[in-house]
């Protein structure tokens, strides 16, 4: 599995990656003006491409995933993608539309940072309308997990 710098002094800008669900303009839009680096999946993938592929050069290209797919978290699939890429990913709650999920991040932006600056581990976490980060898995948890089965 593949870590991150462990010093966050000299760890660059991150690149976040937009999922399709998210959008090529409103939501990579608002990022872009608040000056988030970030990839839109549709540049890199064709739009029915399969999550664990896209996932999996995430994790190669080092960049942190933005989704509003659920199913990211609850299909063991997308999971083990996540996991076995050492990808760190952010999951948007809330039935809303994007111009919100954009404002969530931005509001939530301090405290991603931080998550990042502190973990190199992989892990899948929420970013609610409010602007809370919760970390939901951690890759020891998700480790522990698969050992049990």
């Amino acid at each position: 599995m593949k870590r991150r710098s462990d010093t966050s002094s000299s760890r660059p800008e991150p690149t976040f990656f937009v999922d399709r669900n998210l959008g090529r303009h409103i939501f990579p839009g608002r990022l872009r003006e608040a000056g988030v680096q970030l990839e839109i999946h549709d540049d890199h993938f064709p739009p029915d491409e399969q999550d664990p592929v896209w996932i999996a050069d995430a994790g190669k290209r080092e960049w942190i995933i933005l989704t509003a797919d659920l199913r990211i978290r609850r299909v063991s699939l997308e999971t083990e993608a996540i996991m076995s890429a050492g990808v760190q990913a952010f999951i948007f709650v809330g039935k809303t539309d994007v111009r919100r999920f954009a404002g969530a991040f931005l509001k939530a932006r301090r405290r991603v940072d931080r998550l990042l600056a502190r973990d190199t581990e992989p892990f899948i976490a929420k970013i609610y309308r409010d602007g809370r980060v919760v970390v939901s898995l951690r890759h020891a948890e998700w480790e522990a997990q698969r050992k049990k089965r």
